[in-house]
């Protein structure tokens, strides 16, 4: 499978060295955990799933948890300092109908949502 045009995550030493892909599904604004052994991070099975947010190894491989996200992907990922809760932003288009008006749409609105 070609990862061309597509957002993966990717890790290399930072003394260089040959880079290891750490996902193949569509996966972005990664977030590291303070032990090192984990990567939170936006995720989509594929192109027009919704996204998710996903815990990975930091060694690559399939997620160990996931959590559906209400909206858009989240970003500025976060964790907390001791690795116990993951801090998003989400932003999100909320839909209101007045009575007697079409449906409107309001600008786009940011949500804060603190996963444990």
């Amino acid at each position: 499978m070609s990862n061309a045009n597509k957002d993966t995550i990717w890790k290399v030493g930072i003394d260089g060295g040959q880079p290891l892909q750490l996902t193949e599904k569509l996966s972005f604004s990664p977030a590291i955990s303070p032990d090192g052994k984990e990567i939170v991070c936006s995720y989509l099975e594929d192109q027009n799933s919704p996204a998710k947010l996903a815990i990975l190894p930091s060694e690559g491989g399939q997620p160990i948890k996931t959590f559906p996200l209400a909206g858009q992907a989240g970003t500025n990922l976060s964790w907390n300092a001791n690795g116990s809760a993951v801090v998003l932003r989400c932003h999100e288009r909320r839909r209101f109908e007045p009575l007697g008006a079409t449906r409107q749409w309001r600008g786009a609105e940011t949500v804060d949502r603190l996963f444990f």
